[in-house]
């Protein structure tokens, strides 16, 4: 489990999990949370999250996360938060840009 603090207009993940899950619950703030399947190139639409709302992220699914204000969070996530054991598993990619985005 992580306690996450992003920044208004930034940009998080762009990454999937070969094994590990995850869920993402917001505290404050907001979130949009973009997925796709592995290998897809589209950019999808987004999903808002806002406080006391959770998503969960399979494995094998590229994910992106973009904040429009300041935003806590909560992962929670099958194998440990370590940086070791999660780079293992961690495949970044090229998702989202600042410039691909409208802030809502």
């Amino acid at each position: 489990t992580s306690v996450i603090w992003s920044g208004a207009k930034t940009l998080r993940s762009s990454h999937y999990h070969e094994r590990d899950w995850h869920f993402l619950y917001v505290v404050s703030g907001s979130m949009l949370y973009y997925e796709r399947d592995v290998g897809q190139t589209h950019l999808p639409e987004p999903m808002l999250f806002g406080a006391g709302q959770m998503c969960f992220t399979p494995p094998m699914m590229e994910h992106a996360t973009a904040f429009p204000n300041d935003t806590v969070l909560v992962s929670v996530s099958r194998f440990a938060r370590d940086t070791k054991s999660h780079e293992e598993d961690v495949v970044r990619i090229p998702f989202l840009s600042l410039d691909a985005l409208s802030w809502r």
